[in-house]
């Protein structure tokens, strides 16, 4: 029997959620083709793949929300506080949830009407 005890922690990738709102139909998507490069004294470069696979980010956007739905999409956000924790997602024509963590550092709310919200944060994908 081992001496430890494995326990999953926040921020390590772990992801054991889902966040299931489905935000407003244009979704802004980028995908980061990121590289390393190293220049030599000799006048020469080299290239190296940061990454193992290409990373994709989502600009999600909930317009015209009520402030229950408001209140669930940033109390599902503050309870991973904020990027720390990991969590699952299905872009649009996918059938397939990713990995992702909140990539922005504020989540942005606007109030529109009494009852009346806007929303928007940057989602990332985890390789």
């Amino acid at each position: 029997m081992p001496d430890f005890e494995e326990l999953p922690v926040a921020g390590e990738g772990t992801a054991t959620e889902i966040f299931s709102y489905v935000p407003d139909f244009e979704i802004q998507t980028e995908e980061q083709f990121s590289g390393f490069r190293q220049e030599f004294e000799a006048g020469y470069e080299q290239t190296f793949p940061r990454f193992s696979k290409t990373r994709r980010a989502w600009s999600l956007k909930f317009n015209y929300r009520s402030e229950t739905e408001k209140n669930l999409i940033t109390g599902f956000i503050e309870a991973r506080v904020g990027g720390e924790e990991a969590f699952y997602w299905t872009p649009e024509d996918e059938t397939s949830p990713v990995k992702v963590y909140i990539k922005s550092d504020t989540i942005a709310i606007t109030k529109i009407n009494p009852d009346i919200w806007d929303i928007s944060f940057e989602v990332e994908e985890l390789t």
